[in-house]
């Protein structure tokens, strides 16, 4: 649910295993056995696939492409939301990668709503497909969601007093839905958070079990 954010090292890197005579070249990467999430793998893919080949290519021309040719009319609105993830995520680069899922500070509800908005101006972006191509429209509107999910994730975890209780139930269905279409359910979370307590337990729970905490959880509207 987290970014891995290496955008702006990862072509380096690939220049720095090149210069030292690399020609082989292993790069971990999560989006296998059918599942997929958060955090533009399929960009992330894209990139390693092209930088791995030619480590001089424009970084940036190659997100826009994709960009283009992923999210069709949606693609300035997603390309925005990356450049603000991005851009967010070098303000707290000398606390551990994991660590970021445990503190409400790295996830403010003023960064998440934005986020959300630019979710929302992305599927408008591409609405005038349901009447014109479906299958297209659920594609693109899947693509979509999928990069949403982690910023509903933390809107349900940290800020739930935030909504109406059906407010928050429509967040936590919708985030369901979408955990389902991309059979990210059984995904374990690191984290270390007790929610009974007013924080949460995630270390080897799954997606799933966390969404049946917050559906028990104690309610309490903000005054």
């Amino acid at each position: 649910m987290v970014d891995f954010d290496n955008w702006d090292s990862m072509q380096e890197n690939y220049r720095i295993y090149k210069n030292a005579g690399a020609i082989f070249l292993f790069d971990q990467g999560n989006d296998v056995n059918g599942w997929s999430g958060p955090d533009f793998l399929k960009l992330r893919a894209y990139l390693q696939s092209k930088l791995m080949w030619n480590t001089e290519l424009d970084f940036e021309s190659l997100v826009d492409t994709f960009m283009t040719d992923y999210y069709m009319d949606a693609a300035p609105k997603m390309r925005e939301y990356f450049d603000y993830m991005c851009a967010r995520n070098k303000t707290f680069r000398d606390k551990a990668w994991v660590d970021v899922m445990r503190h409400p500070e790295y996830y403010t509800k003023e960064y998440l709503d934005k986020c959300m908005s630019l979710f929302a101006e992305a599927k408008d972006a591409i609405a005038h497909y349901k009447d014109t191509d479906l299958a297209l429209y659920q594609n693109l509107l899947y693509r979509i969601k999928t990069e949403e999910c982690s910023s509903q994730f933390f809107l349900c975890s940290f800020y739930s007093s935030y909504y109406t209780a059906d407010e928050y139930t429509a967040m936590i269905d919708d985030f369901e839905s979408a955990i389902q279409h991309m059979k990210y359910g059984d995904q374990m979370i690191w984290s270390n958070w007790d929610i009974d307590q007013g924080n949460y337990a995630w270390m080897g729970l799954s997606i799933t079990d966390i969404i049946a905490r917050w559906r028990v959880h104690r309610y309490v509207p903000v005054a």
